[in-house]
């Protein structure tokens, strides 16, 4: 019964993230109630959250767009109230939300803030089960955006790939321009160095673009940056190393 509780957790965070809409509201509590397993010497580690990789994209917000920020805001207490906490050997648990800080960010000012999100194991399950330190706290990055100026800014990355937003400061169609080095480039050789064509005529209200993994080689740096109607976006700079996303 409890794996296909998961499932429905799943689907429905899916649902949330994909299209922002408050579907969790109701999510079922008894997904909580995990099974206390017999009496151990220790706590079993739980070191997996279901749909994590959704949960640590980055949000980009438009300067000042007081509604949008709280908006958001409410949707992370609802999402993270009850979420589906696993190890790699089956056992499940409720998580819940601790703490939500979003104190570091100012809507005022354009620039890059993180949100931090304290996770805890709630009575009773907490006398048998603990949270690995990899979950227990996590951060989301989020950009204040100038909607006068051409913002790319990254929001997630797995194996397949890397997402950017440039969120609503672009109107006319997009081009997408990177270079591929061997070694670290300084603003200097930026500056002064031949770009090629990533992507073409992006349709500005995509608003989210996907550069994939199987396009690049590991362990070059690459960076990238946006061009619409004459506006140059800031340069995004990022390398593929072991199997895991690096960058800046």
């Amino acid at each position: 019964m409890r794996k296909i509780q998961l499932r429905q957790l799943c689907f429905l965070l899916a649902l949330f993230f994909c299209f922002h809409q408050p579907v969790l509201a109701a999510l079922p509590s008894d997904i909580a109630s995990a099974d206390i397993s017999e009496e151990s010497n220790s706590p079993i580690l739980i070191n997996h959250l279901v749909n994590y990789d959704l949960f640590i994209r980055g949000r980009m917000i438009t300067l000042n767009d007081t509604e949008t920020w709280n908006r958001t805001v409410s949707s992370w207490n609802t999402v993270f109230a009850n979420l589906g906490g696993y190890n790699d050997s089956g056992e499940e648990v409720l998580v819940t939300l601790q703490l939500l800080d979003t104190s570091q960010v100012d809507l005022t000012k354009p620039g890059y803030y993180t949100v931090t999100v304290h996770l805890q194991i709630p009575e009773p399950f907490n006398s048998d089960y603990v949270l690995d330190e990899s979950i227990q706290q996590f951060s989301i990055p989020i950009c204040i955006a100038d909607p006068q100026q051409l913002n790319l800014f990254v929001i997630g990355t797995d194996k397949d790939g890397i997402d950017l937003t440039w969120g609503n400061s672009a109107t006319e169609p997009l081009t997408l321009y990177f270079i591929d080095s061997p070694t670290v480039l300084t603003d200097e050789m930026l500056a002064s160095a031949s770009w090629n064509i990533y992507a073409s005529n992006i349709p500005p209200t995509a608003t989210v673009f996907s550069i994939q993994t199987a396009d690049l080689t590991e362990g070059h740096e690459y960076y990238f940056y946006l061009e619409s109607n004459n506006n140059h976006s800031n340069y995004v700079h990022f390398s593929y190393m072991n199997q895991k996303w690096n960058h800046e």
